[in-house]
């Protein structure tokens, strides 16, 4: 991976993200197959790759749905969403989940925002797929868990700061 230029991706990771794109884009792709394949072709160097904005395939997963669909029109966003994000990571999860190297790796990165996938997941406001992250997480050692939850990014913010901060920018919308 030290060989690849800052905002690169090779062919295995680029191929991941293709698919991912046209799995969350294009309404008439219902299945993952072609993801699931991507996944597997791509060496465990690929799948942990990042992208210019040093976002990894995980928080693609978990914020990309989110951003993109909610500009369709759409009667179903959250379910569409929800659907998207959580067959995404099935096969995601079903790819790392024996390989702890790679589970730790993806579960702390930060983008360039400082955000690991759990800011990623809190931010985009799904609370269906924050608990299914979360889920996941259960499965994961007891010290990754408390490093996903007490990852701070370079403000101190803590994915329980984000949470507090959304439930109160909701609360506060409520009430207007």
């Amino acid at each position: 991976m030290s060989n690849i230029p800052k905002g690169y991706r090779t062919a295995g990771a680029q191929g991941m993200h293709n698919a991912l794109m046209c799995y969350i884009r294009d309404p008439d792709v219902a299945s993952t197959v072609a993801f699931e394949d991507a996944l597997s072709a791509a060496t465990d160097a690929e799948v942990i790759e990042l992208s210019i904005n040093q976002d990894s395939v995980l928080q693609d997963i978990l914020h990309l749905p989110a951003a993109m669909i909610a500009r369709q029109d759409l009667a179903n966003k959250e379910e569409v969403i929800q659907s998207k994000v959580s067959s995404l990571l099935g096969c995601l999860w079903k790819r790392i989940q024996n390989n702890d190297q790679l589970v730790e790796c993806l579960c702390t990165s930060k983008n360039s925002a400082g955000f690991t996938p759990l800011h990623d997941a809190l931010i985009a406001g799904n609370s269906d797929n924050v608990s299914l992250y979360l889920e996941l997480l259960r499965g994961c050692d007891q010290d990754l868990q408390v490093k996903v939850l007490t990852s701070e990014t370079a403000a101190g913010f803590t994915p329980v700061h984000d949470a507090l901060i959304s439930l109160l920018d909701t609360s506060d919308a409520a009430d207007e």
